[in-house]
């Protein structure tokens, strides 16, 4: 991590006297607009920053998202709360459970309290305390800080927050946590003097800052229609999951003891009150998310189409996101990207900076297609086998399924799959045929880590057929404690990454991007980001079915070990990573996500941003914070 900051100041220092991101994507007028007090600002129940909390992707890439920013100079606050407790998944196949011959995996979920005093998180500003109204009482919030080059991160810590995804989606304390992101999100800016360019929305549970900004603009005078305008201008609501039936509904009795009691602006209350209330007294946060952005943003191609009805989902039908009133919402997409100087090898960047395939931003150069071509093919060998050994150096310091030290020999070749263990994912398509699979482990001298969050029928099955075959106990190893240190080793030193999701289900996926960045062959499914390049520059797992999917999978699994020996009739190794790296480097550049958000966000000159700039002038005309009873005071 100290590595990562490192690399954040050294961009920082590299451009000190060059032309900044705004010069290189084209809107040097954006250097007046998106400045330290006016940044951009990200909302997030988790990130996996150090001493954060987080479940999956999602706080990965807003790992991505903040350490780009850092390092690009581009100004930006990620805010996030800090939980008290934590969590971590442990467990070891227990043998001969209660007496029988069976084996089992037993999973052990340890919590654990959480003090960020003294942590990464530093010291909390007491004298910019947070309030907070939930359910009648008044709790105040210690304000912490994180910083990586241009990039900040703000932390709301109270004890009683409890852990990341505490609770049922539609329970009081799972709202008392989406209320403390947003209204206390809000307040520690404004208790710092912020005022936000534009605001980041990441997934429904993060809807309730742009709630706290239409509160605050309707209670400095702004009629409420314009301010309703001026919040949809600066608000991009990005889902990362496109599936809006998954939402809980909360209840209007709900809503009042959490987020209308941290509203001053009748206004402002009523209009939210009129929204549940027309809708029998409930409503999914992701229809207030709708209500209250101007750009909404899928994470992919495939699933903004889906999204905005274009495309057919898994199941085969047509769907599509609506509003409050039943009228149909167009998405735009910016497909998610991976901060690469975490996930891609120092000595792989080092040579793609060197030969100018990408600028001192990350963003791909002009002709970075022709400078890939000219990367030397010994010297990229020569590099994927540090990133090898360093990977089995590093498996021998972690437990497998058995609690045991995973030790691979040298030579032998590596496939890994490392996400949830969530149907859609399908972890098990690798085990359909077993036989088949232990046959082709050792004929190609191949292993296979898997690592992610478990639990349930899904994993339990899996394991037990590797307990029962000899050659896969072997040679299938589960990776405990994944955490951004084992992904890392795992997409940088293996030599084929297996991404196995239903088509359609997938909203992006990362683990791939990081996979084809380090020249590791992919097999995958055309699901996802992975969709937005066509024809495919990776082995696809084609077919309609899990039947037909397998048979594909263990196909491509033999080619794969072929193209690592150089043995393939069409492609060496070399030719076929630079290829999937000339299709995707474009599609996995963070800072080309970085880009995509600014353009998107400040569109040139468009009546949006020109009636979100006039509220703007009326609201920071008199001391250059707005209104508000929550920073630093009583309630009123």
């Amino acid at each position: 991590m100290v590595q990562v900051l490192e690399r954040c100041t050294d961009g920082l220092q590299e451009r000190e006297s060059s032309r900044s991101f705004f010069d290189a994507i084209g809107r040097p007028d954006l250097k007046e607009k998106i400045t330290p007090q006016s940044p951009i600002v990200s909302f997030s129940m988790e990130a996996a920053i150090p001493d954060g909390s987080y479940a999956g992707g999602l706080g990965i890439l807003e790992r991505c998202k903040y350490f780009q920013a850092g390092k690009d100079g581009i100004p930006y606050v990620l805010v996030t709360p800090v939980y008290a407790t934590r969590g971590r998944q442990e467990g070891a196949v227990e043998i001969g459970i209660y007496g029988t011959e069976e084996n089992r995996f037993r999973s052990y979920h340890r919590e654990y309290p959480f003090d960020p005093e003294g942590s990464a998180w530093g010291t909390s500003e007491w004298n910019q305390d947070v309030l907070v109204r939930t359910n009648g009482h008044t709790t105040r919030f210690g304000l912490f800080t994180q910083e990586a080059g241009s990039a900040k991160v703000f932390g709301l810590f109270e004890p009683g927050i409890g852990s990341l995804y505490q609770a049922a989606q539609d329970s009081s304390h799972r709202m008392y946590q989406q209320v403390v992101l947003g209204f206390g999100g809000f307040r520690s800016l404004q208790a710092k003097g912020i005022k936000p360019s534009v605001y980041l929305i990441n997934e429904s549970a993060s809807v309730f800052v742009a709630l706290a900004n239409l509160d605050d603009t309707c209670n400095n005078g702004v009629p409420f229609e314009q301010a309703l305008e001026s919040v949809r201008g600066e608000t991009m609501y990005i889902n990362h999951t496109l599936e809006q039936a998954a939402e809980a509904e909360v209840s209007r009795d709900i809503l009042e003891e959490y987020a209308i009691g941290n509203m001053t602006s009748l206004d402002a209350a009523n209009w939210l009150r009129g929204l549940i209330d027309g809708n029998n007294g409930i409503i999914r946060l992701n229809t207030l998310a709708l209500a209250l952005s101007g750009t909404r943003l899928g994470v992919s191609k495939l699933h903004t189409q889906i999204a905005n009805g274009e495309r057919e989902t898994a199941e085969g039908i047509l769907v599509y996101f609506k509003d409050h009133e039943g009228n149909k919402i167009k998405f735009e997409h910016d497909t998610n990207g991976i901060f690469m100087e975490t996930w891609v090898q120092e000595g792989f960047m080092n040579l793609y900076k060197k030969e100018k395939a990408i600028d001192v931003f990350d963003l791909p150069t002009p002709d970075y297609q022709e400078r890939i071509d000219r990367l030397d093919g010994k010297k990229l060998r020569e590099i994927k086998e540090i990133a090898r050994r360093e990977l089995r150096e590093f498996l021998t310091t972690r437990k497998d399924q058995y609690g045991e030290p995973i030790k691979i020999e040298e030579g032998a070749k590596i496939a890994s799959w490392a996400k949830r263990f969530v149907d859609y994912k399908r972890p098990h398509l690798l085990f359909n045929d077993v036989r088949r699979l232990a046959y082709l482990l050792e004929s190609e001298n191949m292993h296979i880590l898997m690592s992610g969050k478990y639990g349930g029928d899904n994993f339990s099955h899996i394991f037990g057929l590797v307990d029962k075959n000899p050659v896969l106990k072997k040679r299938v190893h589960f990776v405990q404690g994944y955490d951004v240190d084992v992904a890392q080793k795992m997409v940088t030193g293996s030599d084929v990454w297996l991404n196995t999701p239903v088509v359609g289900k997938e909203a992006c996926g990362t683990s791939w991007m990081k996979a084809i960045g380090n020249l590791t062959i992919l097999i995958s499914t055309e699901d996802g980001g992975v969709a937005d390049i066509t024809p495919p520059a990776y082995l696809e797992i084609g077919g309609d079915f899990d039947s037909e999917q397998q048979h594909f999978i263990y196909s491509q699994l033999v080619r794969a070990a072929r193209i690592v020996d150089d043995k393939d009739e069409d492609s060496t190794w070399t030719s076929f990573t630079k290829g999937q790296l000339k299709a995707y480097l474009p599609v996995i550049s963070g800072a080309r996500m970085m880009r995509d958000y600014i353009l998107k966000g400040f569109p040139e000159e468009s009546q949006e941003s020109r009636v979100s700039q006039d509220v703007e002038e009326t609201v920071f005309s008199t001391n250059g914070h707005g209104y508000s009873p929550w920073v630093n005071g009583t309630v009123s």
